[in-house]
C-alpha cells in the first residue's frame, strides 16, 4: 500500500471547529477526513456530517458553532480500517469487498507504516482509488 497510496494529510482534532473540517472538504473535495482522537485515527465523513446535521435540524444548532467531536457521534462505527503499508493492493481490495456484507461498507482504508492505530496516518485509500487504478491499467 505504501508508497503507492503515500500522501501528506491534514489531521484534525475533535475540538477543532467544524467549519475548518468542512471548508478542507470542500477545498480540495474530498468526502472525509482523518481525526485524531486519544491517539487513534477515526474519520469525519460527510455521511456522518449528513446525520448530524439531520439530528440537528429541530434544533436550530449553528454550524459555525459545532465541534467535529459533535459529529463524531453520528459516524457509522466502521467506516474505516487500519493497515499496514506494508500490506498489498489485493489486501485493500479484498478489505472493501468484505465490507460491503455489513449495513455500512468500509469508506477508506488508513494506512500507517506498521499497521497500528496509534501511528501517524501515511496514507488513505478508498473505493475509487482501486477503480482509478484498475482504469489506468486498462
Amino acid at each position: 500500500m505504501l508508497p503507492l497510496f503515500e500522501q501528506e494529510m491534514s489531521h484534525y482534532s475533535p475540538d477543532d471547529p467544524l467549519t475548518d473540517a468542512l471548508s478542507e472538504m470542500a477545498r480540495l473535495r474530498f468526502s472525509q477526513v482523518v481525526v485524531r482522537d486519544r491517539g487513534h485515527s477515526v474519520l469525519l465523513t460527510e455521511e456522518g456530517v449528513s446525520r448530524w446535521l439531520l439530528s440537528q435540524a429541530a434544533k436550530d444548532v449553528a454550524v459555525g458553532d459545532a465541534r467535529i467531536a459533535d459529529v463524531l457521534a453520528h459516524e457509522a462505527k466502521n467506516s474505516s480500517q487500519i493497515m499496514s503499508g506494508r500490506q498489498t493492493v489485493r489486501d485493500g481490495v479484498e478489505a472493501f469487498v468484505a465490507s460491503l456484507e455489513r449495513s455500512e461498507p468500509l469508506q477508506a482504508i488508513l494506512v500507517t507504516p506498521t499497521g497500528k492505530a496509534i501511528e501517524e496516518i501515511a496514507g488513505i485509500v478508498t473505493p475509487w482509488d482501486f477503480v482509478s487504478l484498475a482504469v489506468s491499467a486498462i
